[in-house]
């Protein structure tokens, strides 16, 4: 690796600004924080300073000059901010990361970074984490921490895709969804819950009750 950056990594987008608690306690707990773009001016008006910023940079305020920290231009129109930032990530060998400020301001942007991070599963551990919600995107089984009265949501990527699910109020068997709000507003009752699916799938899991 190039730059000597140090985990927990954080990648903040151009998006709603974390002001929850759960977010905000990632944020300030990051060792390396990650912008893409305009981003970074809006953490430096927190108080805080990024130490990459990665982009094409037309809406970055601040001085490029009195900047300190990696400053990587990226013109490619091709691509997003955002899958610029990750595929930087991934050529630099970080694998663990949280995503914040992913959604809100703009609904296109949001729905694009969802699909976005779907792409990413295979390369990357991602966690989007909003002002309301962690999104994580898996295939296969994985188990949740949990506390009864939290609310799940799944939404998959593909057509026909099976989903299976345990310890939510709904129980999901082998049933096939396609993308659609099918699978919403469900909670959880235990202490986990787990959600199977043979294609991707997106969780949504509330922070108000943990």
């Amino acid at each position: 690796m190039e730059y000597q950056l140090k985990p927990p990594f954080v990648l903040l987008v151009n998006g709603e600004f974390p002001t929850d608690p759960v977010p905000l306690k990632i944020l300030h707990s990051a060792k390396t924080i990650i912008c893409t773009d305009g981003s970074a001016d809006s953490l430096i008006h927190a108080g805080m300073n990024p130490q990459v910023i990665i982009g094409d940079l037309d809406s970055l305020k601040i001085s490029k000059k009195s900047f300190e920290g990696i400053l990587i231009h990226n013109p490619n129109q091709n691509s997003t901010d955002f899958e610029k930032t990750l595929e930087w990530i991934i050529e630099n060998e970080i694998d663990d990361l949280n995503i914040l400020g992913a959604t809100g301001l703009r609904e296109d942007h949001s729905f694009a970074n969802l699909f976005i991070m779907a792409e990413y599963i295979s390369k990357l551990n991602l966690r989007m984490v909003t002002n309301y919600f962690t999104v994580t995107c898996h295939i296969g089984n994985r188990e949740f921490d949990s506390e009864a009265g939290q609310t799940v949501s799944i939404f998959v990527v593909k057509s026909d895709t099976m989903v299976t699910t345990h310890n939510l109020k709904y129980t999901l068997k082998k049933t096939v969804l396609d993308p659609s709000c099918r699978a919403i507003s469900n909670e959880s009752h235990k202490s986990t819950f787990s959600v199977e699916s043979d294609k991707p799938v997106l969780v949504f899991r509330s922070h108000n009750k943990l």
